[in-house]
């Protein structure tokens, strides 16, 4: 179906597709290495996305779910060695 209505990446790639990105990147506290990532896509895509979407589209919204490893709190791993990771501070 795609292939018959011709979709190129650069209909699926644009400045709302992006945004939508940041939104969730933004509500899932994703990690703070997904900006300059994001913003060289949107780059490579041809689109203009300023790092100040960030605070614009972002900050406001909701924090659903902290998936960055820093929602420990700041120990030596001990949440880590409760879930069996081998891996310390």
């Amino acid at each position: 179906e795609m292939v018959r209505e011709d979709l190129k990446p650069s209909d699926i790639l644009t400045r709302e597709a992006f945004l939508n990105a940041v939104a969730a990147v933004s509500v899932l506290g994703g990690s703070s290495n997904a900006q300059p990532h994001i913003q060289a896509m949107a780059a490579h895509a041809g689109v203009p996305l300023e790092p100040s979407v960030w605070q614009d589209h972002g900050y406001e919204l909701p924090l659903l779910l902290n998936m960055q490893r820093a929602a420990c709190p700041p120990c030596c791993g001990s949440c880590w060695k409760r879930a069996s990771c081998t891996a310390m501070c």
